[in-house]
């Protein structure tokens, strides 16, 4: 499940009510084997309170040089290390992967139950590469 960027600022979408409301659904999701992606904001914070687990946004946008913190295949998600991000991760549960060139979280991994929550600032779609492991590596879990 991929849920875009901007999906709590009212002026790009009127997403997070509906995340709101289904995050019991979202959480079984997750702990069944599903594997969740999840962009920024783009609002001045979030702290993705419909999510099982700690993640908190400020939003920065810009251009920034990524650095890698910790070795995992979700990096395939940046693809480049020159990219623009709209943020980054203040306070996260799970694995820092991806650092902005002021060492703040912009790529996280979170382990929960038999699936995985990924949560990027990163604002860029993800690779075909990022596409590809994310299929190999999911399992078939319904919402």
């Amino acid at each position: 499940m991929i849920i875009p960027t901007g999906f709590a600022n009212p002026d790009y979408s009127s997403t997070l009510s509906s995340l709101m409301r289904s995050n019991h659904r979202i959480e079984k999701f997750i702990k069944n084997g599903g594997m969740l992606l999840v962009y920024g904001a783009l609002t001045e914070s979030h702290n993705y309170e419909w999510l099982p687990v700690n993640l908190e946004y400020i939003q920065r946008y810009g251009p920034v040089e990524l650095s890698l913190r910790c070795q995992s295949d979700v990096s395939l998600l940046a693809g480049d290390t020159s990219l623009e991000c709209d943020g980054f991760f203040c306070s996260a549960d799970g694995e820092c992967i991806l650092l902005n060139d002021s060492n703040e979280v912009v790529l996280v991994e979170i382990k929960y139950g038999n699936g995985m929550i990924i949560a990027t600032t990163i604002h860029e779609f993800p690779t075909p590469e990022f596409i590809t492991w994310g299929l190999e590596h999911s399992t078939h879990a319904s919402i």
